[in-house]
């Protein structure tokens, strides 16, 4: 993480602030403004770097849910699993999934909702994984 702030950082920041997700504590701990996304009409994406996956049990029922609820919010896979290579560097996550939405917002939105935040809670407990919102190219 950047900046100097650790995951406990965030975690205490979530605890404390008045923010209902993790999302909102991030923007805060990292500077984020509220309506960054806000001008973009580009698609956006959501790419979930799986780095560990803690308990094989509580991801599988995590994945079993997380599909349809992302579909509510116009999310829609691209690439879930599967193989990869990496051809380059040292980057070993052990799943990547990549989901596009209408725009970056529109997955901030998802990742910040009530109706994602119980699947949220229980991907961190399930995965360690690193998750970017990617804006799109015009054209």
């Amino acid at each position: 993480m950047s900046k100097g702030k650790t995951r406990s950082d965030v975690a205490m920041l979530g605890e404390s602030a008045p923010y209902t997700s993790i999302v909102g504590a991030m923007r805060q701990c990292y500077g984020a403004r509220e309506d960054y996304w806000e001008e973009s009409k580009m698609a956006g994406y959501l790419l979930v770097l799986d780095h560990e996956i803690k308990d094989e049990a509580l991801f599988a029922e995590f994945l079993k849910s997380v599909g349809d609820n992302m579909e509510s919010f116009g999310g829609k896979y691209l690439v879930k699993g599967g193989r990869h290579m990496v051809m380059d560097g040292q980057w070993a996550p052990v799943r990547i999934a990549l989901v596009e939405f209408e725009s970056a917002d529109g997955a901030r939105r998802w990742l910040d909702s009530q109706e994602y935040a119980a699947l949220g809670e229980m991907r961190r407990w399930a995965a360690e994984a690193t998750v970017i919102v990617l804006e799109g190219v015009e054209g």
